[in-house]
This record gives C-alpha cells, structure tokens and sequence, in this order.
C-alpha cells in the first residue's frame, strides 16, 4: 500500500464518519486547552509565590519540617551545601 493509498483510505474514513471525527478533535483540542491553561496557572501561582517571598526582604527565618535538632547556623549548612 503506498502513501498516497493510505492517505485516500483515511480521507474517505474521517468523511464517512463527520462525527465521530468531530468528536476527536474537539477531545484533542481540550486536551491540549486543558494542559495550556494548567500550566499557566501553575507558573502564575509560582511566579506570585516567589514575588510574595521577595517582598518580605532580606531577614527571613526558615523552617524546615522534620528537623529534629536546630541550628545557629546559615541556611546551606543546614541543607548541607
């Protein structure tokens, strides 16, 4: 079968079923609509954290969760860098 066969084999397929045809493509389109809009909103969500954060200034105090002993020292010495 060559490529133009296969290409004349599935043009009659999509037009002899109209709806069904209709169908996948509005499901492809939301699915893709669907990762577009999740993506946006998670780095808007991300970019809003990050400007929330920076607003505070400079003297932050950091807690980590699951620490069972505390430390004097600088944020990379208790994330071992």
């Amino acid at each position: 079968m060559t490529l133009t066969d296969t290409l004349q084999t599935s043009f009659k397929t999509v037009v002899s079923y109209r709806v069904r045809s209709l169908l996948i493509v509005l499901a492809m389109a939301l699915g893709v609509a669907a990762v577009v809009v999740l993506t946006a909103l998670g780095d808007g969500a991300r970019n809003y954290v990050i400007n929330q954060f920076s607003s505070i200034g400079t003297n932050l105090l950091v807690v980590l969760p699951g620490r069972a002993e505390t430390s004097g020292s600088f944020l990379g010495a208790v994330l071992g860098h």
